[in-house]
């Protein structure tokens, strides 16, 4: 309570206005005290004594408003919703009464909020109420009966959730109340309706029927199609006994499709088709209507063809033209003239039944072709359709090609020309003469055969020739020592016809000026051979040859140019073709191409750096080049490469063969387990004193190389040992130096205790028996360790006399050779195949070889004498 003495007032404070409305109404007699209620945020009592504060009384009040609108507000829930949420934001009710809002105050008058909105109360509730109808609008459009009975079912789709839409059948209007913009609207689209639906009744009570007789039913399909789509507003229906053309429509729209109609009449031309007689009867055995149906109306071109005793062209004026290119585009006829050679290719059977096949093949296609064999002047004619007289033209000089004789050259090296010619008689073997190929050898540069017979049989001849061709190969053996050329010439004739029975050739060559000698040969840590040749490097039996190709403005000089030369290809071109390559390579690159006539199987061009290049004028990147030479040729399966001396322009002698060398031992550490098809490696040098470098650099890398592999090989198995076995044991020299060793004109016999498998010499001598395949002893043992490969290739050797010696590959065992002796069994028949082994050893240029203890095993020869082998080297050494 808070007391006011100047005033003579108490102000008391109750929490709840119960208790103040109470104290208020109540009579206050027999004292001088007044109670009125006060409001702090008025800042005064509601009446002062004998002085009252004005308040605005609150009345209720009414709004006029459409009926339809007010009806479509009454009946929508979404209405009444935001008309209820209107109401509840400025403090009043609402009710209806007629076409009117009658609107009251929802504040209890004394409460504060009655006398703080007093004042704008009805101006707010105006302002909300009327902003809330003005969203609503009216709109009605007239329309009898007939009219509204036509129209309401498209009218019914006009409706929508905030846009009601009915019909009045006693004002024959229809009202559409809702949202204003909704119904805006749909007052613009029910006004189009209605035009529509007004334009459609006067039509359908004027309608008038018009017939145009035509002289060709022909004639009146043509016009029918090509005016029905510009007369759609009229109803158009044709018979064909008598052509006639019925319009049915309103009078209006009749009498402009008769125009229409008319006018294209007026614009119709008659036109000879343009084409050849023959073509122009082909077309007149066609469905014409069909024709004009796929050819012309796709392509918008009014026309059609119409026969009536000749074949002519209806079109419009402007489409007369198109219609006469069309036909020439799609039809054709082509006039195919023979050869005397192809006349007489249809005198033959194959032809007719050909000929059959085609005629057949055009009458089942929907594209048909006519074709006739003109005897005379000798020509075949095709009319039809142009793709099907391209399809069968094709077919007929396919045919024809195939009949022609052609001539095919396929290379060969010179021997296997020789051995065809002489020795195997392909026409026979292929049963050639009946497919009518034959065979012309070819020696002049390049060398091979030449293939001659029809197109159809030529290819899979030269296949099966080059097949056989394949299977064709040669050996070159050198026999140097005194006296042996003579003896052989002697025994020339003889040795012919000894290698004739046993389906060989045998040719004699003698060459004086060329020398070919084998300097060192060495067995490097991954199991391949290197040998180093002093001899021209077209002379190296290899699989693959090394071509340095320098990248500068004349690439191919040197070796590399006598090589390309020797290949029989014109050189100026090849070096043209080698350039424009070298354009698309970068430096380093190895590319294996075809050798040509050339005894092997890939020339390896190897890319090194040119004058200028950038890179280091003395090494360059010849390691990476070589080990790139290499990896391609193992890529391309060839079991050996023979490399020339490479290099580039400013390096030494000694740099070019260091880093050649080097590569090659580079390469060794990591194929140690991946080369699978290179096995031999040739270092050939023509001139003497750069093969003697490489032999000397060689001998010093090589084995220096291999030394350090056999530490390394020897302090593993050291640590392997058992402790007891370690203690004390410090292995000063190789076991090796300690084994009994015997030298006989400088060649080193030594006697070793072990497994013949696990020797690494360059060959191992197998004692087998007559058909290579002894599975027990040595050689059984042998066999099963070096694998299915050498197994394979014995059996193709096939059976062997007593005293003969085969050679094959080493297969998985380390060695490079296997020496095969087969079944000797006494001390001469030892002793002889010994000596040839060590013959055969000569001729391979093989230094190193294994002996096993021939005779030892299953053949119980006893060995009396221990000396056979010592025996048999002096006896071939000729001491």
């Amino acid at each position: 309570m808070s007391v006011k003495r100047q005033e003579g007032t108490a102000i008391l404070q109750f929490e709840d206005p119960k208790v103040v409305r109470r104290l208020v109404d109540k009579d206050h007699k027999e004292t001088q005290l007044t109670v009125n209620p006060h409001y702090p945020s008025l800042g005064a009592p509601v009446y002062r004594s004998n002085d009252p504060i004005p308040i605005n009384h609150l009345e209720e009040f009414t709004i006029a408003v459409n009926p339809c609108v007010l009806q479509h507000l009454q009946k929508e829930r979404r209405c009444i919703q935001d008309l209820d949420e209107i109401a509840k934001s400025v403090y009043c009710s609402y009710t209806f009464q007629g076409n009117h809002f009658v609107l009251k105050p929802s504040v209890n008058e004394n409460t504060q909020l009655y006398f703080k909105i007093a004042k704008k109360w009805r101006k707010n509730v105006e302002d909300k109420v009327e902003e809330f109808i003005n969203r609503f609008d009216y709109k009605e459009e007239s329309a009898d009966a007939e009219l509204w009975d036509k129209v309401k079912n498209k009218c019914r789709g006009l409706r929508s959730p905030w846009m009601d839409l009915q019909y009045s059948d006693q004002t024959k209007k229809i009202i559409m109340v809702g949202k204003q913009e909704i119904v805006c609207e749909t007052s613009r689209k029910m006004r189009d309706i209605l035009k529509k639906a007004k334009d459609e009744i006067e039509q359908e009570r004027t309608i008038v029927e018009e017939k145009i007789q035509f002289a060709r039913a022909v004639e009146l399909a043509f016009v029918f199609n090509h005016i029905k789509n510009d007369v759609q507003e009229v109803k158009l229906s044709r018979s064909k006994s008598p052509p006639v053309l019925t319009v049915k429509g309103v009078k209006k729209k009749v009498k402009l499709a008769l125009t229409c109609i008319n006018s294209f009449q007026s614009q119709l031309r008659n036109r000879p088709l343009g084409l050849s007689p023959t073509l122009e009867g082909f077309i007149r055995t066609l469905d014409l209507e069909k024709v004009a149906q796929i050819h012309f109306v796709p392509n918008n071109i009014k026309a059609t063809l119409v026969l009536k005793g000749k074949l002519d062209i209806l079109a419009i004026e402007g489409d007369v033209q198109k219609a006469q290119d069309k036909l020439k585009q799609v039809f054709g006829d082509e006039t195919l003239n023979l050869t005397p050679e192809q006349i007489a290719v249809t005198e033959g059977d194959g032809w007719k039944v050909f000929l059959g096949e085609l005629e057949a093949e055009a009458k089942s296609s929907s594209e048909g072709c006519r074709i006739e064999l003109l005897k005379n002047p000798g020509s075949v004619m095709l009319t039809g359709f142009t793709n099907m007289v391209t399809d069968i033209k094709i077919k007929l000089c396919d045919y024809l090609d195939k009949k022609r004789l052609s001539s095919q050259f396929i290379p060969a090296t010179k021997e296997q020309v020789d051995f065809v010619e002489n020795c195997l008689d392909l026409s026979e073997l292929l049963d050639l003469k009946n497919q009518g190929i034959s065979l012309l050898p070819v020696r002049t540069l390049p060398t091979g055969l030449k293939v001659t017979g029809t197109a159809e049989n030529l290819n899979t001849a030269v296949s099966a020739i080059k097949k056989e061709l394949l299977s064709i190969q040669s050996e070159t053996f050198t026999y140097d020592k005194p006296g042996e050329a003579l003896a052989l010439i002697k025994q020339n004739d003889s040795l012919k016809v000894k290698a004739g029975d046993n389906g060989c050739m045998c040719v004699l060559e003698f060459v004086t000026n060329e020398t070919s000698t084998c300097l060192s040969k060495h067995k490097l840590p991954n199991g391949l051979s290197l040998t180093i040749w002093q001899k021209d490097i077209l002379h190296q039996r290899a699989d693959a040859v090394v071509c340095q190709l320098c990248n500068c403005s004349d690439p191919v000089t040197g070796v590399t140019k006598a090589i390309l030369t020797a290949t029989g290809i014109d050189v100026p071109e090849m070096i043209n073709d080698i350039k424009s390559i070298m354009g698309a390579l970068t430096e380093e690159t190895a590319l294996a191409i075809s050798a040509g006539t050339l005894p092997f199987k890939e020339l390896i061009l190897a890319v090194t750096p040119g004058v200028g290049s950038g890179v280091n004028p003395v090494v360059g990147n010849l390691q990476s080049v070589v080990m790139n030479c290499l990896e391609t040729a193992e890529v391309n399966q060839c079991q050996s490469i023979a490399f020339p001396t490479l290099g580039r322009p400013g390096s030494t002698l000694d740099q070019r063969v260091r880093e050649t060398l080097t590569a090659i031992l580079e390469n060794c550490k990591e194929t140690k387990s991946k080369n699978k098809y290179l096995q031999h490696i040739h270092l050939v040098e023509k001139d003497g004193s750069t093969a003697n470098k490489f032999k000397e650099m060689a001998q010093m890398m090589v084995v220096s190389a291999d030394s350090i592999n056999k530490v390394d090989a020897c302090l593993k198995k050291s640590r392997q040992m058992p402790t007891t076995l370690k203690q004390g044991y410090v292995p000063s020299v190789p076991a090796m130096l300690l084994l009994p060793t015997v030298q006989i004109a400088g060649k080193t016999v030594m006697l070793k205790k072990g497994d013949i498998t696990q020797e690494s010499t360059e060959a191992i001598v197998n004692s087998n028996n007559n058909s290579l395949d002894l599975n027990s002893g040595v050689s059984g043992a042998i066999l099963k360790a070096a694998g299915s490969t050498v197994k394979d290739e014995c059996k193709k050797i096939g059976s062997q006399a007593n005293d003969g010696v085969v050679v094959t590959g080493g297969g998985q065992l380390q060695c490079l050779y296997i020496m095969h002796m087969v079944g000797p069994k006494t001390a001469p028949l030892i002793t002889a195949a010994v000596e040839k082994t060590l013959g055969k050893c000569d001729q391979l240029n093989i230094a190193t070889v294994a002996f096993p203890a021939i005779g030892t095993g299953k053949t119980s020869y006893v060995i009396t004498r221990s000396s056979l082998v010592t025996d048999s080297l002096t006896g071939h050494i000729g001491i």
